[in-house]
C-alpha cells in the first residue's frame, strides 16, 4: 500500500498524511496523564505528523517535567527549526532533563541552532547560559 506524503518544509522529510498513527498520537497528547502525554510526545516525534509543532509548542509551556522535555526531544527528532524560540525558554528550565533535552533540539539544527546556542552561551551567567555552554562542549551534531 503506498501512502500518500508531504516534505516537512523545515527538515524536507515526508510526513504520512494517511496513517492513523500520528492522529492518534496526536489525540494522546492533550491526555490527563503526564505519563500518557509524554509517551505520545515521543511517539510523535517519529512520525512526521504535520501539526506537530503547534502540538510541541503548546507541550513546552506543560506543568510536568517530563512532557517539556519529551517535547523538545521530538521538536530535535522531527528537525523544527521554527521552534527555536520556545526551546530557547526551555534552557532556563527549573529541571536539568527538560533544559539538557532543549539543548539537544537546538544543536540538532545545525549551524543556526549552533549559533543561537552560542549567543546564550556567551551571555550573562545563568541556567540558560550553563546548559548551553556544556551541550557545546560536547561537540557537534551527530
Amino acid at each position: 500500500m503506498h501512502r500518500a506524503s508531504t516534505p516537512c518544509p523545515s527538515s524536507g522529510r515526508p510526513r504520512s498524511t494517511r496513517s492513523p498513527a500520528p492522529a492518534f498520537f496526536a489525540g494522546l497528547a492533550g491526555d490527563a496523564s503526564p505519563e500518557v502525554v509524554a509517551a505520545a510526545l515521543r511517539a510523535l516525534g517519529l512520525t512526521g505528523y504535520a501539526d506537530a509543532p503547534a502540538i510541541l509548542t503548546s507541550a513546552m509551556a506543560n506543568d510536568d517535567w517530563d512532557v517539556r522535555a519529551a517535547a523538545a526531544e521530538s521538536a530535535g527528532r522531527l528537525g523544527l527549526p521554527e521552534l527555536a524560540p520556545p526551546l530557547s525558554r526551555l534552557l532556563d528550565d527549573e529541571v536539568w532533563n527538560v533544559r539538557y533535552a532543549a539543548a539537544k533540539a537546538l544543536r540538532s539544527f545545525g549551524q543556526p541552532g549552533e549559533r543561537l546556542l552560542r549567543q546564550i552561551a556567551d551571555s550573562e551567567v545563568s541556567r540558560s547560559q550553563r546548559t548551553a555552554s556544556l551541550i557545546l562542549a560536547e561537540g557537534p551534531a551527530a
